[in-house]
């Protein structure tokens, strides 16, 4: 019997050991989810639907570089197909003109309703830029690309918007950098898809260029359901004064456009300048209209006064200013360096902007590790420096030379400058902005780089045009010459945005 009893305490023993072993097992697990809260979904029915809301975002950015950078191994090809020069730079030019009007009209009639109109643009004029082959006209082809811009003005700030507001609690903000790391490199990876499809759709045959276009379009449309699946419905509005609207036309729509379009016209302008004198007249009567409006009439303004009066923001905003639009005319000229000088076919030059994908990479996980720790001035330092000797490699580099020497390492720069460039921008900014302007941060960052990209190249080749019937070689070198001196510019900027903050930080008036 004594045996029997034995074994039974044995049994209930061993069996409490392993109730007890359970439990620590589930309340071990349960605290290692609470850790790896971030993994949670929320603000989300299913798990699946947030993923393919992050998605969008990543294709977002995608079409947005991919929209600037496919025309580039097709340069020559459309030169010849339509025997123009005024090609290049419609689509950033309107994009960055329309990036604060689109922002607005989503605040006022809602951020997927608009979303989803900018996607319809966007199709609808890939499709007939693509179509415009068998138009001959590079007038309709120059449309299509400028509708191209409206679209993803309308795309761009409105994902933003959606993605802040889904994001926007203190307790999802580990989860908020690892997926804004994930989008942000949607663009490297778009601006080398752009390229690399140009290329491969003309492998065979030029007059198959088109299908860029087509492809562009097959995309566009699959990212439109995908939106209208993902993007959440319940976002508040906000009802905006209709007066505002005003400010929109007289600023972003015509002003700043008339501004780029007069000094991309004035590089192929022949002896009469008189259509050029007249949009710069314009573009300042606009201006001025614009800043009185703002400044004494609207009662919800589109710009905060600290981007007048703050030194900070102005610095920041000439450094990408100035950086980007040496990227503008580092991406046009390399190409025609490596297409009418090195002999590449478009496919393989569209094929050296893998480079721009891994490097991106790099920069972005290192700016999301390091950015608290050594704050975003010093990675808007790192990103001007990466754009001035990116340059500075490309002025230097010989015709016959392998690509793994100082094409690749000018590229190495590049990537630096271009993906340290957003973030540290758009976090120095919402440091110095008021809160309620912290939403146009992203917006503004994205404004400005593609306004830059197809501002300075025109007045590059405005500056250059007395110089077009030298040799080759030359002109381009005198092309470089000229980028270098705007990164300097932004590198100078940067350099005095970083050195206040050091002896502020000194002063013990550092703020962030």
């Amino acid at each position: 019997m004594n045996k029997k009893h034995d074994k039974e305490d044995q049994y209930v023993f061993f069996s409490e050991c392993t109730e007890r072993s359970i439990s620590c097992n589930q309340e071990s697990s349960k605290e290692a989810y609470d850790r790896c809260s971030w993994l949670k979904s929320s603000n989300f029915h299913f798990l699946c639907k947030e993923y393919a809301f992050v998605f969008t975002g990543v294709m977002a950015q995608a079409f947005n570089q991919a929209g600037g950078t496919m025309i580039l191994p097709l340069v020559n090809v459309l030169s010849d197909s339509f025997h123009g020069k005024f090609l290049l730079n419609s689509y950033p030019m309107v994009c960055g003109s329309f990036m604060l009007i689109g922002g607005r009209l989503g605040e006022v009639h809602g951020y997927k309703e608009t979303l989803l109109g900018g996607y319809i643009i966007l199709i609808l004029s890939s499709l007939l830029g693509g179509l415009s082959r068998y138009s001959k006209s590079s007038i309709f082809y120059v449309i299509c690309r400028a509708f191209q811009g409206v679209g993803m003005a309308l795309i761009l700030p409105n994902f933003s918007a959606a993605y802040d507001y889904r994001y926007q609690s203190q307790a999802k903000a580990h989860r908020k950098t690892i997926l804004s790391t994930i989008i942000g490199c949607g663009a490297s990876t778009g601006a080398f898809l752009g390229t690399f499809l140009s290329g491969i759709c003309v492998t065979r045959s030029e007059s198959n260029w088109s299908w860029a276009y087509y492809t562009y379009t097959i995309a566009a449309t699959l990212t439109l359901a995908l939106s209208y699946y993902s993007v959440p419905d319940n976002i508040t509005k906000k009802n905006k004064p209709c007066l505002n609207g005003l400010g929109w036309f007289s600023n972003r729509s015509c002003g700043l456009l008339m501004l780029n379009v007069a000094c991309n016209l004035a590089a192929v302008a022949s002896s009469n300048w008189s259509h050029i004198i007249v949009l710069l007249v314009v573009f300042v009567c606009l201006l001025l209209l614009f800043l009185v409006f703002e400044l004494k009439f609207s009662e919800d303004p589109v710009f905060s006064k600290e981007l007048f009066t703050n030194a900070s923001v102005s610095l920041v905003l000439a450094s990408i200013f100035f950086g980007w639009g040496t990227y503008g005319i580092w991406s046009g000229y390399f190409f025609r360096f490596l297409l009418n000088l090195r002999n590449y076919s478009p496919l393989a030059a569209g094929s050296t902007y893998l480079t721009l994908v891994i490097g991106g990479y790099v920069a972005e996980i290192g700016i999301s590790m390091l950015v608290k720790r050594t704050g975003p001035k010093l990675f808007l330092l790192f990103s001007s420096l990466g754009f001035t000797c990116s340059i500075i490699i490309l002025s230097v580099t010989p015709i016959h030379q392998s690509y793994f020497r100082s094409t690749l390492g000018s590229m190495i720069f590049l990537a630096l400058g271009l993906d340290f460039s957003f973030p540290s921008s758009a976090i120095i900014l919402q440091n110095e902005l008021p809160s309620k302007y912290h939403e146009m941060t992203a917006v503004l960052t994205n404004g400005i780089f593609n306004y830059a990209i197809s501002f300075w190249p025109g007045i590059c080749n405005s500056a250059l045009r007395s110089l077009s019937s030298i040799e080759l070689i030359k002109y381009y070198r005198y092309v470089y010459y000229f980028a270098i001196g705007l990164s300097a510019i932004g590198l100078f900027a940067a350099g005095i945005q970083l050195a206040r903050a050091s002896i502020m930080y000194y002063r013990g008036k550092y703020t962030g």
